[in-house]
């Protein structure tokens, strides 16, 4: 069961920004392609659902019907990347044929994003541990008296 719940959390978490940061890769530089897509895709997401969450809640409708919206809205925004980021990659690749080799991205600056990213990440992380308190007045109410 484990195994499951780690396979849904990467494809929500990982693979589903990923694939619907396809978007925006054109935007991107060569060398950064990967992370501003994850990064594109969280922000669109994010974006989705509070649209989609927002009215729901203020007319109080079940978290069953919330979680399958997003759910539907996802698998069609990762659908549309997938199919956006395919066409795309096929005419980079045409036009590559014709003009010759792209630059090579380069890894050392790769490399000193990805620590970047990981150190807040993590601090993010471990902040999240240390500030959290128990009994937050709109927190601890809302859920209380929902």
């Amino acid at each position: 069961m484990l195994f499951i719940q780690l396979l849904i959390f990467s494809l929500i978490f990982f693979a589903a920004p990923l694939v619907v940061g396809q978007f925006f890769v054109e935007k991107a530089p060569k060398h950064a392609e990967g992370v501003f897509a994850w990064v594109s895709g969280q922000m669109l997401l994010w974006a989705v659902f509070q649209v989609i969450c927002v009215p729901l809640v203020l007319r109080e409708q079940s978290f069953l019907l919330l979680v399958s919206l997003y759910l539907g809205v996802t698998v069609l925004l990762a659908l549309g990347g997938m199919v956006y980021g395919i066409v795309r990659r096929k005419q980079a690749y045409s036009l590559r044929g014709r003009t010759g080799k792209e630059k090579a991205p380069t890894q050392s600056v790769t490399k000193v994003l990805w620590l970047i990213f990981v150190i807040l990440f993590v601090v993010q992380l471990v902040l999240a541990v240390l500030l959290a308190y128990e009994e937050g007045d709109d927190a601890y109410y809302v859920s209380v008296t929902a």
